[in-house]
């Protein structure tokens, strides 16, 4: 079903702890399936991989806990910027949003093993699109689209990005659209 890596899981335990405080992601976890939240328990280790599913279901389970219509917006701001060490965002002042998105799409596999991303465009527009990713889920790809645009702010760059085709919707692959000044 799709494995996601355990840096990106400490991502989200590292987000809600900080906005909620301490325990707030085993709160979470409390409210998911018990067989879909075990392997998001005991210790979490960045280079291990955890179910996707589990993932995303944790991310759905931590918006109803929390009653927050944009959780999916602030934690893939928030992930990018995790993400992203101090070296890297110091380099990325010398290049593009799409620069970075290509880079950040061949990266894709140190994060999902399921998936892949065709990335084009210029140093102003970027179409990304991502196919055959294990889960189909429409705010997952909130989380993509928010991670996207603070990943492009981050090189300096001002701009939006916009997600006009989704699998959650009916299309073949989701396609991610920015474009900056």
């Amino acid at each position: 079903m799709g494995q996601i890596a355990g840096g990106s899981v400490l991502s989200l335990r590292t987000y809600l702890e900080r906005m909620q405080g301490a325990g707030t992601f085993e709160k979470v976890l409390s409210r998911m399936a018990p067989e879909e939240a075990a392997p998001l328990r005991g210790i979490l280790m960045p280079i291990a991989w955890y179910p996707t599913l589990s993932f995303v279901r944790a991310l759905h389970a931590a918006e109803a806990m929390l009653h927050d219509a944009e959780l999916y917006e602030r934690y893939g701001s928030f992930a990018a910027e995790y993400e992203i060490n101090a070296f890297q965002r110091f380099l990325l002042k010398f290049t593009s949003p799409t620069y970075l998105l290509d880079r950040a799409g061949r990266m894709w596999r140190r994060f999902h093993d399921s998936g892949e991303w065709q990335v084009e465009g210029d140093a102003r527009k970027m179409k990304g699109t991502l196919r055959n990713f294990a889960v189909v889920d429409a705010r997952y790809c909130r989380v993509v689209t928010a991670w996207i645009h603070r990943a492009g702010q981050m090189t300096g760059a001002r701009g939006e990005v916009a997600h006009p085709a989704c699998r959650a919707r009916g299309g073949d692959a989701c396609v991610f659209e920015g474009w900056w000044t």
